[in-house]
């Protein structure tokens, strides 16, 4: 007879499933605190978000697209602890990356014209194309997000010719070319490094790019998957 104490008529109280009705209710309940606490934090990261200032975001390598982007996402993404469209995992390594990145700051020579930049000196390269190799430029090229322009907007001016993809922006006051768009990528901007506060030009060592023969060394460098060429002999 000890069996029959299982059976649901013997014990009123106890589910089909063995769970007594008030842990299930306690259970749902829990549910629903959890989620109340979930969402107040939630708000609460939303509105100390809010309060961050642009430098402050620049700081930690994050935009206003990113904490945008984040508060969008659905509640119950946040609850099941889903990345947000597949990316965010790419992106906080992204930013983590641009976090550990050496923060500097540039100009032109008489100072209309002023930027911050977040860049590893180390991939300096020297273009040998008729434009660059009379001006002397040393190409550090950087996606936008890592690129802050702070004055001289309106002191900007640019020069474009043959393929009109590359941008050579100076200032049309002294005539310093600070940065700009390379033709090799023009999605992101190549500051000049040696328009950099504080950087000891001839300490670094600059790759070549051999933008004389600009088409042969763009289908050598897909070739090879994009891998920067050697350091220049005779460079220190």
């Amino acid at each position: 007879m000890a069996h029959c104490a299982n059976h649901p008529l013997a014990n009123p109280h106890r589910s089909h499933a063995g769970v007594h009705p008030f842990h299930r209710a306690s259970a749902h309940l829990n549910g629903l605190v959890r989620l109340w606490r979930l969402w107040r934090q939630r708000a609460r990261e939303q509105r100390l978000a809010a309060q961050f200032t642009d430098r402050d975001l620049w700081d930690v390598g994050l935009t206003r697209g990113d904490i945008h982007r984040e508060f969008s996402r659905p509640f119950w993404e946040v609850v099941a602890g889903a990345a947000p469209h597949g990316s965010v995992q790419r992106e906080t390594q992204r930013h983590r990356e641009i976090a550990m990145l050496d923060t500097h700051e540039g100009g032109c020579h008489c100072g209309r014209v002023r930027f911050r930049v977040r860049a590893d000196l180390s991939l300096v390269t020297e273009c040998n194309c008729s434009v660059c190799a009379k001006k002397g430029i040393l190409h550090l090229v950087v996606p936008p997000e890592q690129f802050e322009l702070l004055s001289g907007q309106d002191e900007l001016t640019t020069y474009q010719f043959n393929t009109n993809t590359a941008k050579h922006i100076f200032c049309r006051n002294c005539g310093i070319h600070s940065f700009g768009v390379p033709r090799s990528a023009p999605d992101k901007i190549s500051v000049n490094a040696r328009c950099l506060d504080g950087v000891d030009v001839a300490a670094l060592r600059p790759r070549l790019f051999d933008g004389l023969h600009w088409e042969e060394t763009m289908r050598a460098r897909r070739a090879a998957g994009g891998v920067q060429y050697p350091y220049r002999r005779g460079r220190a």
